[in-house]
């Protein structure tokens, strides 16, 4: 039952993954586009760092959506990886921006730390007994 229940907290945190992966996508979009206006109050080296850091984060949170949905091998480490960002970002806006745990960001940290319960914890292991031992040991 456990089991289940983890696959499918996998399969919805995989959904989060995808919002997030649209989310930066756009934003990566918008900061290109006011690179080119002019009117942006950043310089072009942040404009640049900053495009390249949510198109990063784009295709982290992309990868982790796309390797869940398959369900490839390598979809528990995405789901980690893509968990450890949502909770960093969040507790880089709680600690150096001076936001409040209960407002949105809160959301963000809580939903990081149920991704990372969701793809650390191990699966079920099932024990295989060895019939070579059933046959020496009739008894």
């Amino acid at each position: 039952m456990l089991g289940i229940n983890m696959r499918v907290l996998r399969i919805f945190m995989g959904w989060t993954f995808a919002i997030a992966s649209v989310i930066c996508f756009v934003i990566t979009v918008l900061f290109i586009r006011q690179s080119f206006r002019g009117d942006f109050a950043l310089s072009a080296l942040s404009r640049l760092i900053c495009s390249a850091l949510f198109l990063a984060l784009t295709m982290t949170f992309g990868v982790a959506w796309w390797t869940i949905w398959t369900d490839k091998p390598s979809a528990r480490r995405w789901g980690v990886a893509a968990s450890s960002i949502h909770v960093l970002l969040t507790l880089w806006m709680i600690v150096f921006r001076s936001y409040l745990i209960l407002s949105c960001q809160g959301f963000g940290l809580a939903l990081g730390v149920v991704g990372l319960i969701a793809f650390l914890w191990p699966d079920k292991v099932e024990t295989v007994t060895d019939d070579s031992d059933l046959a020496n040991n009739p008894s």
